[in-house]
């Protein structure tokens, strides 16, 4: 053959193979472009088919992309191994494969977290970013250490897994974080997937059975201040709740439980996607009659004054049950979301009166509550989020609305019932006695001050003519001081035996509020030489508007005496206004360097004028060590208006006036990170906290120049030191957590107007009511995993505290004892209101028993709680059952209360669960 003729030839082939080449490209590409169609269209089967039967034909960028694809297809199936090894498989081929904003985030989650071997978050700085990245300590906790937990409620949750967080007591359920804490949980910013749950007016959000665990993907802590970020409520900590969304649940499950103390537990959860759309919704409910504990005269296990037999409940959510109701929506860049929760506890001790012991069970309903505290808040989000290459933009619009039930039992007794009135029926009496006194005539009609009161209690106009005609004869002729002295015992006397009877006084103080805000913020990531990085700035605004209040008195248990409303208010009826902008820069310096830091200015407007202005700065510097360690340098500031209730609230026992500021917490926290390997990771953290204006509440009557009754103040001021550790375990069939905490005071001071101690946050290098060592550890086994048999889980949680400085008032078997003089005039003062005298055996329980006592200095023993529990699942059914406080241990809490309180002993809880 000639060359001529070779050289045709071999153009023809090589023309022949390009043309087939060229053909077997356009055959992929249109294979691949099917199957895109098809995953748009939702149709994930027929789109892997598709995939697996043209895959020996893709090359290069596209087999990365059709592995991506595929993975893609099996996350909306539901199979996660199956996404999993397929990004595996585009990592083969692309290294540098980076998501894109056309990712859906949990394929972006299940990457990065591949790509670093970690968990992402966005909780610390508004972006996705892993663990590694974070500016602040963080405690991550997912769905399998829910599961591995047992835990209840949300403050179960959050005190095994969170080291610093240890147990305080008050009327709602209560957690402390460094050591601070209030009459309720006001120092932690606890959001759902970004929106504040915290009240307006109290700044509380109890951590209790309000928050379905069901509905929770992870939770992400900030441990520190991140006012940076989040402004008001972040003093000490966030709290993240993120909820699974439709493509995490793909379905629906239903869950019953029952346990001890009549305890009742529904759950329901289900969740659907599809491309572009996702939806998901959840309820959950919860009651409890709570552990019936009975107490008699000398018990030392019940602190406060017990002068006759009685009784407790521990731990009781009822009559008005828990609930969570709610959904999730997405669409697009839109989502929305819709909670309502609502929690109701019982107090174990009356609240206002000594923590004295009272009969819960003979009080009537009000407002549809029985005594406790009771708060049903409904929450609505609106959010938009939009991408174009290097920028994003996010709007924000949301509302709160809450109606909250204070009702708070005064005392059972007669004994110290005027004192429990303290600044209501005190300053009624000294305002009348005044009165009186100065109008020695006596003849004209009451028409200054006195009448206003005359109008708001009517049933003391019989009682002045009474003490006139007393006034005109003996004592005319005492001087003014001897005179008022004795107008105000007298009428003291006349207006108890009018006004209140031997048993059932209470109070009840109800109010509805809402809030509407806004939050507009913009991000650009850059890149220059070497530094990369983003910059986010935006701004917020709300509206608060307390709407209405009222509050009540009554006694015999059901009877109303007094009631304030509109007109008459028990706290002031006002709006506050808040603006705050924020920015935040993230950079990398090379591969080994962070710089992450904020600033956020919160300018507001108090209903009375007395404005807040607070600059809160953060600044955190990150040294990646290697791939798997790294330590963390960080300083921040944050702040907690004082509540709204305390500066508005005209109540004698709350007053704190528009003179409480915010407390503040300046933070420097060291943080080192080590993956050990073998599933093992390791952080220690040591931080020093210093806060100023802590608001302190005096228990014994405080005096300042406002009020010579109980109340709230700025009064307190620490510096402490702590060491969190943390090691985290999970690998093969184990799953496990073990926290270690240690903290001391290095310096604390009171005011002079609590220069009694009784308001004092401190004891020597203790904070009071919290242990200087606290001491987790959580363990699950998977023991058996087929598809015979099923799949089971064995789990163990153990919680230990070191000894806490507690003081007490009215310890049971301390202070001075009642004589049989003291009992007989005690008698002698019931049957004069008509009651029945006393029996002999009732007189023998209270002579002997001993009277009020304080003691700064007392103890609570050091304790280790144990907690088991199985899981058991076959097919589509899960049998769980709990065992709490295994050891049956008794032990009581301190915190907000005039006393420490008795907690539940062993529990138990069955329940089982289907999904469909």
């Amino acid at each position: 053959m000639s060359s001529r003729a070779r050289r045709i030839l071999t153009i023809i082939v090589l023309a022949a193979v390009s043309i087939t080449v060229a053909a077997q490209t356009d055959q992929a590409k249109q294979t691949f472009a099917q199957a895109e169609d098809e995953y748009n269209i939702g149709r994930f089967e027929a789109a892997d088919s598709i995939l697996n039967a043209n895959m020996s034909s893709y090359k290069g960028t596209m087999k990365a992309e059709a592995y991506r694809l595929l993975s893609l297809c099996a996350l909306y199936t539901g199979d996660k191994t199956k996404a999993q090894t397929n990004a595996r498989k585009m990592f083969e081929v692309n290294p540098y494969y980076t998501p894109t904003i056309k990712d859906p985030m949990r394929f972006v989650d299940m990457v990065e977290e591949m790509k670093q071997g970690g968990a992402r978050m966005s909780t610390a700085s508004q972006q996705a970013e892993t663990l590694d990245e974070v500016p602040v300590p963080v405690t991550l906790i997912t769905e399998d250490m829910i599961e591995a937990s047992g835990a209840r409620n949300l403050q179960d949750l959050l005190l095994l897994y969170v080291p610093g967080m240890t147990l305080v007591e008050g009327p709602e359920a209560n957690v402390a974080m460094h050591g601070v804490y209030s009459v309720g949980q006001e120092k932690i910013l606890i959001m759902l997937d970004g929106h504040r749950l915290n009240s307006r007016c109290t700044n509380s959000e109890a951590p209790d059975y309000r928050t379905s665990l069901d509905k929770i993907k992870q939770i992400e802590v900030l441990r520190g201040p991140a006012s940076s970020l989040y402004g008001n409520v972040a003093l000490t900590a966030v709290v993240n709740i993120i909820t699974k969304k439709g493509h995490d649940m793909d379905g629906a499950k239903l869950a019953f439980g029952y346990g001890s103390n009549n305890s009742i537990r529904g759950d329901f959860t289900m969740g659907k996607s599809g491309v572009d759309i996702s939806f998901s919704a959840w309820a959950s409910i919860y009651n409890s009659k709570g552990e019936k504990s009975y107490v008699n005269p000398g018990d030392d296990a019940y602190y406060s004054t017990v002068l006759m037999p009685s009784y407790m409940y521990i731990d009781g959510y009822n009559h008005r049950p828990s609930y969570d109701i709610g959904f999730n929506a997405q669409y697009k860049d839109f989502s929305m979301m819709v909670n309502i929760q609502n929690s109701k506890r019982v107090t174990s001790y009356s609240q206002i009166n000594s923590a004295q012991l009272y009969d819960y069970d003979s009080y009537r309903t009000f407002n549809g509550v029985t005594p406790g505290r009771s708060r049903q808040a409904t929450h609505l989000d609106l959010n938009y989020e939009k991408a174009w290459g290097n920028f994003s933009f996010k709007a924000n619009v949301y509302a709160d609305f809450e109606k909250c039930t204070y009702y708070d039992i005064i005392t059972d007794s007669l004994q110290n019932v005027y004192d429990a009135y303290n600044g209501t029926l005190k300053d009624v009496i000294d305002s009348l006695a005044k009165q009186l006194v100065d109008d020695r005539n006596l003849k004209e009609p009451v028409v200054n001050a006195g009448q206003a009161l005359l109008q708001q209690y009517p049933q003391l106009q019989p009682l002045l003519e009474q003490l006139k005609q007393k006034y005109m004869g003996e004592y005319a002729s005492k001087s003014q001081a001897e005179q008022e002295a004795f107008v105000k015992e007298q009428l003291k006397v006349l207006a108890l035996n009018q006004l209140v009877y031997k048993r059932g006084i209470y109070q009840v103080q109800s109010w509805e509020d809402y809030t509407i805000g806004t939050t507009l913020q913009a991000s650009y990531a850059f890149e220059t030489g070497k530094f990369r990085g983003n910059i986010l700035a935006g701004i917020q605004g709300e509206r608060y508007k307390m709407k209405s209040n009222s509050l009540s008195w009554g006694d015999g248990y059901n009877h109303v005496l007094v009631t304030l409303s509109e007109n008459n208010n028990s706290m002031d009826l006002g709006m506050e206004y808040s603006i705050s902008p924020f920015l935040q820069i993230k950079t990398h310096f090379g591969d080994k360097w962070i710089f992450n830091g904020g600033l956020r200015y919160d300018y507001k407007r108090r209903y009375d004028d007395n404005n807040l202005k607070s600059l809160s700065p953060r600044a955190t510097l990150i040294y990646l060590i290697n791939r798997d360690m790294n330590v963390k340098l960080g300083y921040s500031r944050s702040f907690v208006d004082a509540p709204y209730f305390y500066r508005a609230n005209k109540l004698g026992i709350y007053p704190g006036g528009d003179s409480l500021d915010a407390e503040t917490m300046h933070a420097v926290q060291l943080d080192f990170n080590w993956k050990l390997g073998s599933g093992l990771a390791y952080e220690s953290n040591v931080y020093f906290n210093s806060l100023n204006n802590l608001i302190t509440y005096d228990k014994g009557g405080g005096t300042t120049a406002t009020t010579s009754s109980a109340t709230y103040a700025n009064a307190g001021r620490m510096r402490l030191l702590g060491w969190e550790n943390s090691l985290k375990f999970a690998k093969g069939r184990s799953l496990g957590t073990l926290n270690l905490a240690m903290q001391t005071v290095l310096s604390s001071d009171v005011s002079k107007e609590f220069a009694d101690g009784k308001a004092s946050i401190t004891s020597g290098h203790r904070i009071k009511h919290v242990p200087s060592i606290t001491a987790t550890a959580v363990y699950r086994y998977k023991l058996m995993d087929n598809v015979k048999y099923g799949r089971m889980f064995l789990r163990g949680s153990a919680t230990f505290y070191s000894r806490q400085k507690s003081p007490i008032e009215g310890y049971a078997s301390k202070g001075e004892r009642y004589t049989e003089a003291e009992v007989d005039e005690y008698d002698a003062l019931n049957v004069s209101l008509g009651e029945e005298p006393m029996t002999a055996e009732e007189r023998a329980q209270i002579i002997g028993t001993s009277k009020e006592y304080y003691d700064n200095d007392a103890v609570i023993n050091a304790r280790c709680i144990l907690n088991a529990g199985f899981d058991y699942s076959y097919k589509f059914i899960t049998f769980s059952f709990d065992c709490y406080n295994l050891l049956n241990t008794h032990y009581a809490q301190g915190g907000s209360n005039y006393v420490p309180v008795p907690q539940q002993g062993r529990s138990i809880m069955a329940k089982l669960s289907c999904k469909f």
